[in-house]
């Protein structure tokens, strides 16, 4: 697309601005002058650069999906044998994505309950394989002799998940401007409680 052509610092702050208008507004209410005013833009431009409002939208939902992929599966060692160090690289790369990426991480957590249906539908389409292929790198191959005896793998895999999307969930949704170390210091709080629990 043409917005790709434009220079790093233009195509960031379009991008950003349009992510945010649309997680705010849901894609029916997202206005296009709203973002073309914000990124200080001409309205026949945003056109140019997208072609329309629904090829922009999923535009930047590929784009931020792309960008949460190499967060989460090029910087986190899933050779380790030990389950709570693989979580606790990933949700080091996880607190640092929400830190510089907000609007991405705000995007697509609005994109996947957007209630435009037509919209959903397509989002769903979407679904990367790489989520799937995600969970099952960090939760596969582990050392399974660092567990208590009485332990039910399956099941810690599915509290442990759960609890920490929770987490992550309560984060995006506070609104509130946190560090990297902060957010960090408090999901470390729980993955240390996690190995208490079910190790050894």
């Amino acid at each position: 697309m043409k917005i790709d052509e434009l220079n790093k610092e233009k195509k960031d702050n379009i991008i950003n601005y349009a992510m945010e208008e649309f997680a705010t507004s849901g894609y029916d209410k997202a206005s296009t002058n709203t973002i073309v005013q914000k990124a200080g833009i001409s309205k026949g431009s945003i056109f140019q650069y997208f072609g329309n409002k629904k090829m922009m939208f999923f535009y930047l939902y590929d784009y931020a999906e792309n960008i949460i992929e190499v967060y989460l599966t090029n910087y986190v060692d899933f050779k380790h044998p030990d389950l709570f160090y693989r979580i606790e690289e990933l949700m080091n790369q996880l607190a640092m994505l929400l830190i510089k990426h907000p609007n991405v991480m705000n995007f697509v957590d609005a994109a996947k309950s957007e209630e435009n249906l037509e919209i959903l539908n397509e989002v769903k389409k979407r679904k990367r394989a790489s989520t799937d292929i995600l969970v099952k790198r960090v939760f596969n191959n582990v050392d399974l002799t660092l567990f208590k005896e009485n332990v039910d793998y399956e099941k810690t895999c599915f509290i442990v998940s759960s609890t920490l999307k929770n987490l992550i969930d309560k984060e995006m949704e506070s609104g509130k401007k946190c560090s990297e170390a902060l957010i960090i210091e408090s999901l470390k709080e729980y993955i240390d409680y996690f190995r208490i629990v079910f190790y050894k």
